[in-house]
């Protein structure tokens, strides 16, 4: 089963909501659509495969299925965002949507733009993008950190 505590990455939630095939493929479709604004960057290709396998999912073939859906010309960022009802999973997406954009090291005009069409999509207010952009963009720092640890004690 597929539930929000894979995407919340609190595991020991109880009851976890249960995310539907139709949640996870608009998750990962956004985050394609966002990543192919500027080309995507391997960072951010191997970002949407780690969400996908830890979802349980065939990284390459949910990736494939997203990406057809995220480049669907007749279908907007915000009628894709709003196909995601859930309030938690809107803010998991948010947040892993900062992360994508961070994943290659520099977030471009565009994607600050595209961002902005998301957490608009997604109905959070500004004052809760925010603060999703702040943990988001920490995470991506701490993350880092820590990489660069344990590749210290390798060495």
């Amino acid at each position: 089963m597929i539930s929000e505590a894979f995407l919340t990455r609190d595991y020991a939630i109880d009851a976890a909501a249960p995310l539907s095939e139709d949640d996870v493929e608009t998750y990962l479709a956004v985050l394609v659509r966002l990543a192919s604004l500027d080309g995507f960057d391997v960072a951010e290709e191997s970002f949407i495969h780690r969400v996908a396998a830890s979802l349980g999912l065939n990284a390459d073939e949910e990736a494939r299925n997203a990406h057809k859906i995220a480049m669907t010309p007749s279908l907007s960022t915000s009628e894709l965002v709003g196909r995601v009802h859930d309030g938690g999973l809107r803010l998991c997406l948010l947040r892993d949507a900062y992360r994508l954009a961070a994943a290659d090291g520099s977030v471009s005009d565009s994607e600050i733009r595209e961002l902005g069409v998301i957490a608009k999509a997604l109905g959070i207010s500004h004052a809760s993008a925010a603060a999703v952009k702040a943990i988001a963009l920490q995470e991506v720092r701490l993350h880092r950190e820590f990489a660069q640890m344990v590749k210290l004690v390798r060495t």
